[in-house]
This record gives C-alpha cells, structure tokens and sequence, in this order.
C-alpha cells in the first residue's frame, strides 16, 4: 500500500503481499465508485423533472449501485481471501451466490410485500417504510446479505408489482 514510500504505510496494518496489496485496492476502489441516488431524487424533485430523460438518468444511477455492490461482493471476496481471513470452506462462487443471491431474493420478497401493502392498504406508508427499512436491515445482518443490493432489489419488486409508486416516492 505505502509504495515507494515505506513512511506511508497505514498504521497497525503490517507488510502486505502485492495480492493484497491489489485487492485492498479493488475494494477502495469499488467503494469510491459509488453515487447517491437519493441526491439524483432530491433534484428531480427540486427542479420538477420528469419525462424519459428523468428516467433515463435515474435508472442509470440505480444500475450504477447495482454494479457498485457486486463489484463490492467480488473485490471484498477476494481480499479477505488475500488476507486470509475467508473460511476454510468459503470459495468466491459460495460467497458471491450466498451474499448477491440471497440479497436479490430478499428484497424481491420485501418488494413484493411493499406492494402488497400499497395496494391493499395504503395508508401510513411512511410508518410502514420504516417498519420495513429497520426490520430488513437487522435480517439482512443477521443473514449476511447486502443491504444496499436488498434494498434496490425491494425498490425495483415494488416499483415493477405496484401502479401507485407515486405514493411510494411521496414518502421517501
């Protein structure tokens, strides 16, 4: 990590292998990548957006965090396999099928359950968004899943299995 210069090494980390090295530096990496797609509402919402150019820009930086998160998986993955600190058993395909897998069928579940919701009941959606955010953040730690992955797999369920997703972005 420190270079040519010894004298930057990141304190308490010792001597890394290039490997290492390399994969510690895919993670910074995929990690630095990443954008905010709650900035991109908040300005549709400020100027007043919409049209196929709103969507466009908006579908484009969600697939952005979708790539972001298994770029993420696979680069996390493979460090902790660099450094050893993976399982004795746990190889990439187990990890990444385990973590991304489960993380897109959860939030299918959760997103198909938002519907669910919007459509037959529709009233306190905000109390229920949260409800749901703070009981899928706790499963999906429980369950070692990727929240962030989860939560656009939840969006996408819920946006695609409901025709009120305008009540849904109203409380976000």
């Amino acid at each position: 990590i420190s270079g040519a210069v010894p004298e930057l090494a990141l304190p308490g980390l010792p001597p890394l292998s290039a490997g290492a090295a390399l994969a510690l530096a895919a993670v910074v990496a995929s990690i630095a990548y990443a954008t905010s797609p709650a900035a991109t509402i908040a300005v549709i919402k400020e100027v007043d957006a919409s049209g196929p150019m709103t969507r466009t820009v908006l579908s484009s930086v969600v697939l952005k965090d979708v790539v972001v998160v298994l770029l993420y998986s696979i680069a996390s993955a493979l460090a902790a396999d660099a450094l050893g600190l993976s399982g004795a058993g746990d190889s990439l395909g187990t990890t990444l099928l385990v973590g991304v897998g489960g993380s897109v069928v959860v939030g299918a579940a959760l997103g198909a359950g938002v519907a669910a919701y919007v459509r037959w009941v529709g009233r306190e959606v905000l109390l229920f968004l949260v409800a749901i955010i703070y009981s899928a953040t706790l499963l999906a730690r429980a369950l070692e899943l990727a929240p962030v992955l989860m939560f656009i797999s939840t969006g996408l369920a819920a946006a695609s299995l409901t025709r009120q997703t305008d009540l849904l972005l109203d409380h976000i």
